[in-house]
């Protein structure tokens, strides 16, 4: 049976829930797949890189997303943008035989998120778009998407409520796009 890994942050591991709505969700839609969530909350790409063998390529994957950047742009966390860049390169050069999909970090609530800004993370989304190019690996501007809505307290209202972390609501948005996805590959 075919495989996708879900590999990232706390967005993708699905911090406030006991089971991962992304996993749920992408479960119960592409059937025909094993979904393997491989996010860990706090997680930056220099965290991923270390884990990547083991959590990503041990699994042999036939589709894989990379969801990073929260925490890469976070004031406490901080990894710079070339390095940022190095890390999804080098994660992207050894998936040569899997679709991949690049997810820009979302959007935050500034009103309730104290770690991260708009500001910063646009950088990182930037970046995320800029290795997408260059490899040919498709890209969900899941930053870009949000900004453009009116009104992203929905979908950043988790059981946290820190204007980061991912509702049910949320989920539902981010599965469909990763689903899309898929149905193609």
């Amino acid at each position: 049976m075919r495989r996708m890994v879900c590999f990232g942050d706390s967005i993708t591991a699905g911090h406030g829930f006991t089971e991962s709505p992304l996993t749920k969700q992408l479960q119960e839609e592409l059937g025909n797949l094993v979904i393997i969530n491989a996010g860990v909350s706090g997680d930056t790409t220099e965290d991923g890189i270390e884990r990547f063998e083991r959590d990503v390529l041990a699994h042999t994957p036939s589709i894989v997303t990379i969801l990073f950047g929260s925490n890469d742009g976070a004031d406490h966390r901080k990894v710079s943008l070339p390095q940022f860049r190095n890390n999804l390169l080098h994660m992207i050069k050894h998936l040569e035989e899997s679709s991949v999909l690049l997810i820009t970090p979302p959007a935050v609530d500034e009103e309730a998120q104290q770690k991260r800004t708009n500001e910063k993370l646009r950088s990182y989304s930037n970046v995320v778009q800029e290795v997408a190019e260059k490899t040919g690996v498709e890209v969900f501007d899941l930053f870009g998407e949000m900004l453009n809505m009116q009104d992203i307290k929905p979908l950043v209202n988790g059981p946290d409520h820190d204007g980061l972390h991912f509702s049910l609501e949320g989920y539902a948005f981010l599965s469909s796009k990763i689903q899309e996805f898929a149905d193609r590959h």
